[in-house]
């Protein structure tokens, strides 16, 4: 396969998620696979036949670096399908979209935020441009259509996206980070690490790595630390210390001079797992710690929260130690200063740090881009399953006609071949004749039912309407199937399948009213709203609007839930082949505008029932602040409607 792998820094000092596209980008390469990294800095060391693409973007300003990178890395995946053809998967491990496959390696930024800090903290950050754009990023990566399928590193993660986001369960895997247990394992150069910062054998090293020293949890560590007074601890810090001093100022303020180590960055951590006794990481939040893993194959003792995704992988007081989420600071204190005394059991450590290695020695980087790999398959043969469902209508001509290839024989059993011929069938039952010249009614062709829509006058409407009903069907928008159109002499005929079943959305919602008691009726009246809105929501994220979408316009039927059909497409846009591609947001508003306006003679809809719609609408667990300004936009339309429309039947 060729693969394109988009990962804004690789480099084997950084963080976890670096190391990882690192690792994985390997091990693809060495399965045979054309593997293409996009990326704004790489390391060296890759294999030479990994296709690096340098995505330019500024540095500097967060904002402008994130953003940028998007739109780099979309425009480098184009200029490489434009000279090489199209990659078979784009497999996002930053933020960024659209993609075949997205890991969420990085954890999801509006758990992080709702997480940490105070209230004010909280809103602080909302406020602020940096979290705002990567949360507008985030957003966008699971709006519905962005994405094909998520890979989480632990099923943490998993449920905090299908809570925050809605994922659907079956598209979001669980794929647990691989690590080089031969590299770890191999136990370092430990006496070269601790002569270097004067430990003796009988002192107890702590090691702590990461670069975000606030959440990552190095505070409750040397609390942890001053707390238990022995001058035996030591702690190794292996990250990238931020400007100013501070933690330096915390380490004198508590009286650890001399037994806390900043080292810095480094390429040789397993000299460090080496070097240690233990890991301690009382994280905030984490996804997956990578470094958790890679201390469990040096087989040592890990210490970290349940707000750390590899915490799933320790079984407290066996293979390491879970210490409470790591929001509640003053009970990680507590919990660490009171396990310090058993981590200097030098017996204890051994036993763990063994149960450790071995949870550990079943999570391969070669295990790992299998499970990548198998993800990969599944995306495939999904998207050669919606290619085949999205083909165009097949089409044939039947004399003057168009006809859906499907009802082609039967047309041809029935000596239906002309306009004059499908006019001439006989109506069996008026369905709607709100004009007069525009009727549908009930017809039979060869002895099964069919619906034929007449427009007198307007030469153009069946044909419209037909190319409306192919477009909906390639994109499973549900709508009528479409069986023949023709046109001549001013005016036009459309066929189309018999809506059987189904009953107008209007007529429906208030029969149910009159017979169903109250509680049930509220239950089936939320499952409908949620359920019209996500039919809405993928109408237009498909591309399409419908311009007259009244409930009489959308029929429903109940099996264990609600099912929609939309009706009446003869004024249907398609942007999809606009230079936009989507509908233009006044579109939209009319669209949603035409269903509050017509609901509102049915039901009387709350506050809630609105913003329930809309949710669903949007496809996001969450609204923004624009939805809610669209909201006040389509009240704003609806009333209009309602002013512009009184006394008159739709």
């Amino acid at each position: 396969m060729k693969i394109a792998l988009v990962r804004k820094d690789v480099i084997p000092e950084g963080g976890g998620a670096e190391r990882y596209a690192a690792t994985l980008a390997a091990e693809l390469e060495r399965r045979g696979h054309e593997v293409h990294l996009y990326a704004a800095r790489v390391a060296p060391g890759l294999p030479s036949t990994i296709r690096v693409h340098r995505v330019p973007i500024l540095m500097g300003w967060s904002p402008v670096k994130n953003w940028g990178f998007v739109l780099g890395a979309r425009r480098a995946i184009a200029a490489e399908e434009a000279r090489g053809g199209p990659h078979d998967i784009v497999h996002a491990l930053s933020q960024v979209w659209p993609s075949d496959v997205y890991r969420i390696g990085d954890g999801l930024h509006r758990r992080w935020i709702d997480l940490t800090g105070s209230r004010i903290g909280r809103a602080l950050k909302a406020l602020s441009l940096r979290h705002r754009v990567i949360l507008a990023i985030e957003r966008r990566i699971f709006r519905p259509g962005a994405t094909r399928r998520f890979i989480a590193n632990s099923a943490m993660v998993r449920a905090q996206a299908i809570a925050t986001y809605r994922v659907p369960p079956g598209r979001i895997d669980v794929v647990y980070n691989g690590v080089d247990a031969g590299r770890f394992a191999a136990r370092g150069d430990r006496d070269g690490v601790r002569r270097r910062f004067g430990m003796g054998t009988a002192d107890l090293a702590l090691l702590f790595v990461g670069h975000n020293f606030g959440r990552k949890g190095l505070a409750v560590v040397l609390e942890a630390m001053a707390r238990d007074g022995g001058t035996d601890l030591r702690l190794l810090v292996v990250g990238k210390e931020p400007r100013g001093g501070a933690w330096r100022r915390r380490v004198r303020r508590l009286g650890l001079e001399g037994r806390i180590h900043f080292v810095g960055p480094t390429r040789a951590i397993e000299d460090y797992h080496a070097a240690a006794d233990a890991l301690v990481l009382p994280t905030l939040y984490d996804p997956c710690a990578n470094v958790c893993l890679e201390a469990m194959a040096a087989a040592r003792v890990v210490v970290t929260t349940r707000s750390n995704g590899a915490a799933e992988l320790i079984r407290h007081g066996e293979s390491g130690f879970v210490l409470p989420p790591g929001t509640h600071r003053a009970e990680c204190v507590d919990a660490l200063s009171a396990l310090l005394p058993q981590l200097r059991q030098e017996g204890l450590r051994k036993v763990v740090g063994a149960r450790a290695a071995q949870v550990s020695a079943v999570l391969t980087p070669a295990l790992n881009a299998e499970a990548t790999l198998k993800i990969y398959r599944r995306v495939v043969t999904d998207r050669e399953g919606d290619a085949a469902r999205a083909r165009p209508l097949p089409i044939e001509r039947l004399g003057d006609l168009e006809v859906h290839a499907v009802f082609a024989p039967l047309l041809r059993e029935a000596a239906v071949g002309s306009l004059e011929d499908l006019l001439a069938l006989p109506v069996v039952e008026t369905l709607k004749a709100a004009r007069p010249e525009r009727a549908t009614e009930r017809v039979q062709i060869a002895g099964r039912p069919f619906a034929r829509k007449r427009f007198e006058g307007d030469a153009r409407g069946a044909a419209a309407e037909w190319h409306a009903l192919g477009a909906f069907a390639e994109e499973g928008v549900p709508a009528p199937t479409p069986v023949a159109q023709g046109a001549a002499g001013g005016r036009s005929v459309l066929v189309t399948a018999l809506v059987e079943g189904y009953e107008r959305l209007d007529h429906w919602a208030a029969a149910e009213a009159e017979r169903l008691p109250r509680r049930e009726l509220a239950a089936r009246r939320r499952a409908v709203i949620e359920a019209l809105g996500r039919e809405v929501g993928r109408m237009h994220r498909a591309g399409f609007t419908h311009r007259d979408l009244y409930l009489c316009h959308v029929f429903v039927r109940w099996r264990g839930g609600p099912e929609f059909i939309f009706m009446d497409l003869h004024r249907a846009e398609d942007w999809r082949t606009t230079w936009r591609r989507r509908p233009p947001r006044r579109r939209i508003v009319k669209d949603l505008a035409a269903l509050a306006f017509s609901a509102s003679p049915v039901a009387r809809l709350s506050t809630v029932d609105r913003l329930r719609f809309l949710r669903a609408w949007r496809g996001e667990g969450r609204l923004r602040a624009a939805d809610r300004v669209l909201g006040r936009a389509v009240l704003a339309k609806a009333a209009r409607m309602a002013h512009h429309n009184r006394g008159r039947d739709l």
